[in-house]
């Protein structure tokens, strides 16, 4: 449909490669449609990869979270809303809703974003690309921004990847659905089977690029094991890359 006073809609269907093993949406997959749905937008407003590039411009995800409803399975149709929502400082927000033609809310996702010097891997603190749209006057889809998470010090497992080459977008960097795969990655087997995410946060703290070491370690903060925290650090230098927050609930419950 396009942009509609400032909020972007677009319609699609729940593909075969967006299904879990258990026919299910992912969440990498609705990590995925946000993104699409934001790039989709930025580029009807002009703020696209390809008109800040020139100007050594690019938009960089910050922090993401995002809370689960249902999951449709195989050729579900859903309606992605997205819309900018407002900035602070060195942030530019924007929200998201997923939903079922029945309007029964998939997902809800408010993140932010900076903007850097891709030239420089700094953040751009002088750049003017806020004031190039419209923020439309429209409630926030949540009752809350992205915030900072707390590190660990101390972890109950712990898994080691390697960068590969289809982990790498369009800014020569691991692209941020790539992060939440090592962290679900992490989790067993039996467990991810079991259970559904009731949300998700995220911060990103630094990039990483091809055939880096990835450790990602977790961190249960709930007697029941259906909370946890989750480091993702780049072996070759020590450096955090990002902060992972997920809280699960049964699938039977």
């Amino acid at each position: 449909m396009g942009d509609v006073n400032g909020v972007w809609i677009e319609k699609g269907g729940v593909r075969s490669v967006d299904l879990d093993p258990h026919g299910r949406l992912k969440l990498l997959s609705i990590a995925g449609i946000f993104q699409e749905g934001a790039a989709e937008h930025a580029r009807h407003l002009g703020v696209d990869y390809y008109t800040l590039i020139p100007e050594d411009l690019a938009w960089v995800l910050a922090r993401l979270y995002i809370e689960v409803g249902h999951l449709p399975g195989w050729r579900a149709d859903f309606e992605l809303q997205t819309w900018p929502a407002g900035n602070e400082s060195l942030f530019a927000y924007r929200d998201f809703l997923l939903e079922s033609p029945d309007k029964s809310v998939i997902a809800k996702g408010v993140s932010s974003w900076i903007v850097i010097h891709p030239s420089r891997r700094i953040p751009a603190r002088k750049h003017g690309v806020f004031s190039r749209f419209h923020v439309p006057k429209r409630e926030r889809v949540l009752d809350r921004v992205p915030v900072k998470l707390d590190g660990i010090s101390e972890w109950d497992t712990e898994k080691t990847f390697e960068v590969r080459y289809h982990d790498i977008d369009i800014n020569g960097h691991v692209n941020h659905t790539h992060y939440l795969q090592w962290a679900q990655e992490s989790m067993t087997y039996d467990f991810l089977s079991a259970n559904i995410p009731v949300s998700i946060e995220i911060n990103f703290l630094a990039e990483t690029v091809f055939g880096d070491g990835i450790v990602c370690r977790t961190r249960k903060l709930d007697g029941h094991g259906r909370v946890f925290l989750q480091s993702v650090v780049n072996t070759h230098n020590g450096k955090e890359l990002a902060r992972i927050k997920t809280v699960w609930r049964n699938e039977k419950e």
